[in-house]
């Protein structure tokens, strides 16, 4: 073992720089060997399209068994409510990756600020949004294993690469999901002392 620092209470260990030993020959330029990725892209979007459905699932445990009353409760200023919550995600999500996909509708049709004021009683609408969200998953998917990577969109007014917009989706998505799940359990609790 290295050298120890101590930042704050963290303590960082370094390692001595190892010294290898030259065992093999050097390989020449002419020997060196073209490298595949290891995940091709549509490996990559699966595991992205299964992660939205994994979070889709998330939503629909979250939503069930809770009254209006508790979908449409905030927990505090300037907080959102389950309901809110659920269509902003759902909104962003479809925005986001048929932005990617150069299909409809665009982010220029997006309104977030609709979907974060609204509200509903009926937790089978939001439960239906889910599933229409994962058919929507599977078909724009299909569509983005025919895109490029690389290829750039509008997003914002700033141009983006699809796997950027991708990767946004599914981060914006499980970031709302814990927000989600931190204000079921404050409902819950809520629930639990009457009030």
């Amino acid at each position: 073992m290295g050298k120890e620092t101590k930042k704050g209470s963290l303590t960082l260990v370094k390692d001595a720089p190892v010294e290898a030993e030259n065992t093999a020959p050097e390989a020449s330029e002419a020997d060196a060997i073209d490298i595949e990725p290891v995940a091709p892209w549509s490996t990559w979007l699966d595991g992205n399209r299964q992660t939205l459905k994994a979070l889709h699932s998330d939503m629909q445990f979250l939503i069930k068994g809770v009254p209006s009353a508790g979908l449409n409760w905030q927990p505090g200023a300037n907080t959102n409510s389950l309901w809110a919550l659920t269509l902003h995600t759902l909104g962003t999500t479809l925005h986001l990756l048929a932005t990617a996909a150069d299909i409809e509708p665009r982010w220029q049709e997006w309104q977030r600020a609709t979907e974060l004021a609204a509200s509903g009683d009926d937790p089978g609408l939001l439960l239906r949004a889910i599933r229409n969200m994962d058919d929507f998953l599977d078909k724009v998917f299909s569509v983005l294993e025919e895109e490029s990577p690389e290829a750039e969109r509008d997003w914002l007014g700033k141009p983006k690469p699809v796997s950027y917009l991708v990767a946004h989706a599914v981060e914006h998505a499980g970031r709302h999901v814990g927000h989600m799940e931190l204000t079921r359990q404050l409902w819950d609790q809520r629930a639990k002392r009457g009030r």
